[in-house]
């Protein structure tokens, strides 16, 4: 990492009224404090060790599950150190430390923090998927039609079929399309992988459609079948991904909910090399109404790119982040700097997007945008006042 430790814990999130800003602080934070290591971060400076005992804290009683796992995370990495418990007295407030002992004693209990939420329940719903499948003689029923049965079809045909289903003019058919469609990734993976393009070409649509129950059955299944078919989605998340991403404005919650959860579960399981390029695309160009959410996507990926893929970073990130460094909104950067903490804005997803960065880069952000002809001098110097304000945070 380029920056020094002080940098690395900044807080201006923590707080945040949008659950999605406090997430990927928390995961950032978390990624930091792996890399730090307990021993730094209790026997470093008394701020390192302040902050991260505080903002750790806060994160484990926070309202999502996902947040409250990586506060946990981050205890349970400093648990094994006698001094914990010292330390947790001297900066946590009484009513702070009670809580944190009882959640300390719940770890010990359990032998750990497990998975993340939304990981335990992708394992939960596919061993239930598999439970069901299976007979108490261990057959398989409720599967393919007879003319469909495991290595005993044309799979080409099987493809074609299920792809005319989720093109058909009736919902219904549409509907089995795609629950046909997730039965062959969990069986027959090999055959999905392979045919993956015809099969979106359909699937698409699906994404799309103007019935509410497809989009939602659609969605549904791309959340199930990401954490199998990984990194084979890589030859059409670029068509699949905006599709998804526009859900996120829809008005039904939970398509909106399930939608942006897709995003994070492609992040967890697909190459971030692959997504930059349409999660910068779409921070630049998508509605509105789901830019904020999109770059605060992006800013999720930076930790995983920045180091592993200097191209990418070069390529992608970087221009999309000049071109959106002129979108924001504000007097000054302290004046944006309030602004982002309060709300869900496309200031604040910046300002989260500009801590990531600045987090991984340290002084080569400011570097790269000085020989950047997209940055205008007025920008340049409020991207040096935006980074100094995260040197003091």
């Amino acid at each position: 990492m380029v920056v020094n430790h002080k940098k690395t814990m900044t807080i201006h999130f923590v707080s945040h009224r949008n659950p999605a800003a406090r997430k990927t602080s928390a995961k950032c934070i978390f990624l930091v404090c792996e890399k730090l290591g307990p021993t730094k971060i209790l026997s470093g400076t008394r701020d390192i060790t302040e902050r991260v005992l505080q903002v750790a804290a806060t994160f484990a009683s926070d309202g999502p599950p996902e947040i409250r796992w990586y506060g946990k995370k981050i205890y349970h990495m400093l648990m094994p150190y006698d001094e914990l418990d010292s330390m947790m007295k001297h900066y946590l407030n009484p009513t702070v430390y009670t809580n944190m002992c009882e959640i300390l004693d719940n770890i010990r209990a359990k032998g750990g923090v497990g998975e993340t939420p939304s990981e335990s329940a992708r394992n939960n719903g596919r061993r239930a998927l598999s439970n069901d499948k299976l007979t108490s003689n261990g057959n398989l029923t409720n599967q393919f039609s007879s003319t469909r049965k495991i290595n005993t079809v044309d799979q080409a045909e099987q493809v074609r079929e299920l792809t005319k289903q989720m093109r058909s003019s009736d919902f219904r058919e549409r509907l089995n399309g795609i629950e046909e469609f997730q039965k062959l990734c969990e069986l027959e993976t090999d055959t999905a992988i392979q045919s993956l393009v015809q099969i979106f070409d359909g699937f698409n649509d699906c994404l799309a459609d103007m019935n509410s129950k497809v989009v939602l059955k659609a969605l549904n299944t791309m959340h199930q079948v990401i954490p199998i078919l990984r990194d084979a989605l890589s030859s059409v998340i670029n068509s699949a991904l905006p599709l998804v991403a526009q859900n996120i404005a829809s008005k039904n919650r939970e398509i909106s909910q399930l939608a942006s959860d897709i995003i994070d579960t492609a992040i967890d399981y697909i190459d971030c090399g692959v997504l930059i390029q349409p999660l910068c695309t779409l921070s630049q160009n998508s509605n509105l109404r789901i830019r904020p959410e999109i770059v605060l996507k992006l800013a999720n990926v930076v930790p995983r790119v920045c180091q592993r893929k200097p191209k990418q970073v070069e390529i992608h990130l970087l221009p999309t982040y000049w071109k959106l460094l002129s979108l924001l909104r504000g007097q000054n950067s302290t004046a944006i700097a309030s602004s982002a903490s309060g709300s869900n804005s496309l200031n604040s997803s910046i300002h989260v997007l500009t801590t990531a960065l600045y987090i991984e880069l340290g002084s080569l952000l400011i570097e790269k945008a000085s020989s950047s002809s997209l940055v205008t001098p007025q920008n340049l110097q409020l991207l040096r006042e935006l980074c100094t304000n995260i040197n003091t945070e």
